[in-house]
């Protein structure tokens, strides 16, 4: 920068050095001693901008902010190799998941047809060969008792009154049926993909639309509360699906039905 000179209102005046790099500073002896080997242009100013002078030396004494950005520039690379690294593992993942499903397909398959063959009760069985026996785990023994209990004399009762009423307690027995098979398989099995699931709990849920379609093709019934009752409460056998508490589904599902109980309960209270 050139030097130049700036009139005081007073007439004081005083010496500063600035250089090329346009720093300027108060003038001490020191300036005035290092002036003698490094020659530097003079200007006058006045006191009233010595505050401004100061405020440059102030703001060249402070590290810059600018170098904040280039240090993180560094940061969406790293987020970046990070989210590689899970793509990647998740890639490996899905891969290995889907051949563990393929094998578990395969165990489900054959263990479903070990389970056909040998009878829905009793807590070990031997095959026809010999060489196989059922081995039933404790919660599948447990669902037993109340197959062969509640379940058991529901079905009994609902033959003696016959009509539409027997036709929908022979589907509540395939149901519970069905849904013995599934928990067998299950006890055996490590949790297999949501599709395998899916595919084992199949004839639940087809027994349970029959019993609902059967209610609306009946309604002329004179037997429909009972039928309403059974489509109502047999979706309770859902419960393996509900995770992972499936008690209040299953208590939704019996105050449903029992709408329609205690309609046939005032129907029949005096026949």
């Amino acid at each position: 920068t050139k030097a130049q000179d700036i009139p005081h209102k007073t007439g004081e005046t005083k010496e500063v050095t600035t250089s090329q790099d346009v720093r300027a500073t108060i003038p001490t002896e020191e300036h005035k001693n290092s002036s003698e080997t490094t020659p530097k242009e003079k200007v006058k100013v006045d006191s009233s901008q010595e505050v401004g002078l100061e405020e440059v030396q102030l703001q060249k004494k402070v590290p810059s902010l600018q170098t904040i950005p280039e240090k993180l520039e560094k940061v969406p690379v790293k987020e970046q190799e990070v989210q590689t690294t899970e793509t990647v593992f998740g890639i490996m993942s899905a891969s290995e998941l889907q051949s563990a499903v393929n094998r578990l397909e395969a165990v489900a398959s054959r263990l479903e047809t070990l389970a056909q063959k040998s009878p829905s009760a009793g807590s070990s069985k031997s095959s026809s060969g010999g060489g196989e026996s059922e081995v039933v785990t404790p919660s599948v023994t447990a669902f037993d008792e109340i197959v062969n209990g509640s379940v058991g004399k529901f079905v009994d009762l609902s033959n003696k009154i016959q009509g539409d009423v027997q036709t929908v307690g022979a589907m509540v027995q395939r149901g519970f049926n069905n849904l013995r098979q599934y928990i067998y398989v299950a006890s055996r099995s490590k949790q297999p993909s949501e599709a395998v699931m899916e595919k084992l709990f199949d004839p639940v849920k087809k027994v349970i639309e029959e019993a609902m379609t059967f209610k609306d093709n009946n309604r002329p019934s004179k037997q429909f509360n009972h039928l309403s009752a059974i489509a109502e409460s047999l979706p309770a056998l859902c419960w393996v699906r509900v995770a992972p508490t499936p008690g209040p589904y299953v208590k939704d599902m019996q105050d449903a039905g029992m709408f329609y109980t205690n309609r046939v309960l005032k129907e029949y209270k005096d026949k």
